[in-house]
């Protein structure tokens, strides 16, 4: 006969299990979609590379300038 707190217990552990599995599940999905952005925005950097040297170089600017503040 299965006590109160082993009842407690299983109902913990089943919940953990289940939000384990989300949180595979949502780095595997997140995973699978970043892995599609990079290769497009290297597709976009080898169709474009002066535009893409361009924001390279801009964003480097702004950090500089960020960072010396």
């Amino acid at each position: 006969m299965a006590t109160t707190f082993d009842k407690v217990t299983h109902g913990i552990s089943h919940t953990l299990h289940d939000a384990g599995e989300r949180i595979v599940d949502f780095k595997d999905d997140a995973a699978r979609d970043l892995g599609k952005r990079v290769n497009t925005l290297g597709v976009m950097m080898k169709k474009h590379p002066l535009i893409a040297i361009g924001i390279g170089v801009g964003a480097g600017y702004l950090l500089a300038r960020i960072i010396h503040r």
